[in-house]
């Protein structure tokens, strides 16, 4: 081969791979830098949801609670596993979440079953909010890694939140939600740390001490005491959503529990008696549930009016006890789940106080 003509195809080569060289720096540093900066977003702006920690805990963790309390936060703020756990020499775990009514308990029950966290009793809270069952209590997109690939989470939402139905739009939630996040704060995430990054996202800031996890905040075994004096709620008075559905999930969960062989409880927190004023309809919501417990013989325990928690001192709002409250209700139910956990000295169907 000529050697004039094999210098020009060497040439050739060099400049077709310093144009390739260039045209992977153009396209692939852009890109390059978005998936970091966007990948360290994602993790700060989910740093501090009960979500992760609690769906972590279900997906990843080895631990198997004999005892799991589900509900909303009249759960996760009330309700105190180190009491239960040394009134009845059991392990239990708290994995009550803000705002979840009866789809979202319904979900994460056989999500539970599913991953191995069969519990040998559930203690369910009922809200007279439970059965508003059309407003969702997670954020979808939030929710998305854990929801993309789960078939439990799939079919149990995809009635509730039509973003569930639609797999091929999950890339844009995805980016709809990293792209929704400040603007200075994307720029300050490419110079600084996670761990410093934390404290610029609204709530982690209110307490440091509890960021002590990867992507949420953990106290312990799921249990999130709230301090602080009483602090009037404004609220004006009225009816809450109440749908017929909902009583179909509870049933379901009812049923669910039967054939899982799992001892179910349903109980509802105490409330401030300033709830009258303002929940009109909350007395006749769970007398329904009260109904329907009898009628599927399953014990449950109203503490909605019980005189003990009557004083203001219980509570943070009128809906939620403090951290004093929650210890007195904590051992009210131990006491109520020794007889269970003993061979189900408490027998009784109904416990309205």
């Amino acid at each position: 081969m000529n050697i004039n003509l094999l210098i020009y195809y060497l040439n050739l080569s060099v400049n077709y791979i310093k144009r390739f060289i260039k045209i992977a720096i153009i396209l692939g540093l852009p890109a390059w830098v978005g998936w970091f900066y966007y990948s360290k977003l994602s993790f700060v702006h989910n740093y501090d949801n009960t979500v992760y920690a609690k769906m972590d805990y279900v997906e990843h963790s080895a631990d198997k609670p004999e005892i799991i309390f589900l509900g909303s936060s009249r759960a996760a703020f009330l309700i105190d596993p180190r009491v239960i756990d040394s009134m009845c020499h059991v392990s239990s775990y708290n994995l009550g979440m803000p705002g979840m009514n009866m789809p979202e308990l319904r979900m994460l029950l056989r999500k539970c079953v599913e991953e191995g966290k069969k519990p040998s009793i559930l203690v369910l809270n009922i809200d007279p909010s439970s059965f508003d069952v059309k407003v969702p209590a997670f954020d979808f997109p939030d929710f998305l890694s854990y929801a993309a690939c789960d078939t439990v989470i799939y079919h149990a939402m995809a009635f509730i939140q039509p973003e569930y139905r639609f797999k091929w739009r999950y890339p844009l939630y995805q980016f709809r939600q990293l792209s929704a996040m400040n603007d200075g704060l994307k720029i300050r995430a490419l110079f600084r740390s996670a761990a410093a990054l934390a404290g610029s996202v609204p709530g982690d800031e209110k307490d440091p001490a509890r960021n002590t996890g990867k992507r949420g905040r953990t106290d312990y075994k799921g249990f999130d005491p709230q301090y602080g004096d009483y602090s009037e709620s404004i609220a004006r008075p009225f009816s809450m959503e109440f749908d017929e559905e909902g009583v179909v999930l509870l049933k379901d969960i009812i049923a669910f529990c039967r054939l899982e062989n799992i001892r179910l409880i349903l109980v509802t927190a105490p409330l401030y008696r300033e709830y009258k004023k303002i929940f009109l309809n909350c007395d006749s919501i769970l007398d329904r549930v009260s109904r329907e417990a009898a009628v599927s013989k399953t014990p449950y325990f109203n503490f909605v009016g019980d005189p003990r928690y009557s004083g203001k001192e219980n509570y943070f709002n009128f809906v939620h006890l403090n951290a004093f409250g929650a210890r007195k209700y904590s051992l009210d139910l131990g006491r109520i789940l020794q007889g269970f956990v003993s061979g189900g000295a408490v027998t009784g169907i109904d416990h309205t106080h």
